[in-house]
């Protein structure tokens, strides 16, 4: 296992003695008790999200706010197979893993928590973090694969293969290398790395899977293969919540408007529910916000939404805080990216229209 982990990683440090400082330091925790590992476990998340901050490094890391929110809004359940394909430091797959640890009742249970829990990494650094950060969440073995996700044509997935729940942040803004986009279909090929990795979430999924991703705008408005795709998406798939993020959320690396998309592999949802709210006063719709004591509500830290968990998978409810939230009346609305006869019930807010769309 170590020998896959550092496969790829070419670290380097000049100073001997600060290696064996690091090393010594180390060797004074004792990973057997649970209160140092875990103890050691906050630090090293804390170590990943400056991370957020770290120029380049920055893509690889999601806000805890969003991963968690995201994990709660899926529920995954012992015995679903939960799939990251593009992991980067294994915020989704902590997230999961603690709540599954949660659900488990017994020592088998807790076990087969590692193996359903899987992620995909093809950058060496991530992947070593992601495998580390696993362990440190209690995983002895991380399922977490070293490959590129979309160097496997589509054909070659095998019912064995599909998954009960997807959760990812895949890259955007990027293009695909090594000719990976002729491993799907003609229609679909495109080199935008997120539209790509959209197509294949779709197939991964069983029927009845659930997912819940982050796409940039551009997923949602673009024209041309983009079109294509979405109308697959909305064929195939039971697209039920849209949530527009602040384009600070990514920020620096990333500034590009944002949003979370819940669906379900199955019948497609033809009515869509969307909310927003007004930031506080004492904020501007583009400050960071300073994260919150304790294990808060994840999306009371993304803008003053409140959502409660969902009774049922196919969809949740949301009661928007702060002043000046107010709901329109329901309307048919059009756009590059709807079916026409779509009915959206929109709110209105400081970020403009909700993930209906402006």
């Amino acid at each position: 296992m170590v020998r896959e982990v550092f496969e790829g990683n070419n670290n380097y440090m000049k100073s001997g003695t600060n290696l064996r400082k690091v090393v010594n330091k180390l060797n004074e925790i004792d990973f057997n008790v649970a209160a140092e590992r875990h103890l050691f476990g906050e630090i090293y998340e804390g170590i990943l999200k400056e991370l957020q901050s770290a120029g380049a490094y920055g893509e690889f890391y999601t806000p805890r706010a969003i991963t968690q929110f995201m994990t709660d809004m899926t529920a995954p359940r012992l015995g679903e197979v939960v799939l990251d394909p593009a992991c980067g430091t294994g915020g989704f797959l902590s997230c999961v893993i603690e709540q599954l640890k949660e659900l488990a009742s017994s020592v088998e249970e807790r076990q087969a928590i590692g193996e359903q829990v899987r992620g995909w990494e093809w950058k060496p650094l991530p992947y070593v973090l992601a495998t580390t950060n696993l362990i440190l969440h209690d995983v002895e073995l991380p399922n977490i694969t070293y490959r590129d996700a979309l160097d496997k044509p589509l054909s070659e997935y095998r019912q064995r293969d599909r998954v009960d729940v997807i959760l990812a942040n895949p890259p955007f803004g990027g293009t695909v290398a090594n000719s990976n986009e002729e491993n799907f279909p003609l229609n679909y090929r495109t080199k935008e790395s997120a539209d790509l990795f959209l197509v294949m979430m779709m197939h991964l999924l069983k029927e009845g899977g659930r997912a819940a991703i982050v796409l940039p705008d551009g997923s949602l408005t673009g024209e041309g293969v983009k079109a294509r795709i979405r109308e697959k998406w909305l064929t195939d798939c039971k697209l039920h919540t849209i949530i527009r993020l602040p384009n600070s959320v990514f920020s620096p690396y990333a500034t590009v408007a944002t949003n979370l998309l819940f669906f379900e592999k199955g019948q497609p949802q033809k009515r869509f529910g969307t909310t927003s709210t007004t930031c506080p006063k004492d904020r501007n719709r583009t400050a960071r916000r300073s994260p919150s004591a304790g294990r808060s509500s994840a999306p009371s830290r993304l803008g003053g939404t409140t959502a409660r968990r969902p009774s049922r998978l196919g969809g949740w409810t949301s009661r928007p805080s702060g002043s000046g939230a107010s709901t329109s009346t329901s309307k048919t609305q059009t756009g590059p990216w709807r079916r026409p006869g779509i009915r959206v019930r929109s709110c209105w807010g400081c970020w403009g229209r909700a993930s209906s769309g402006a």
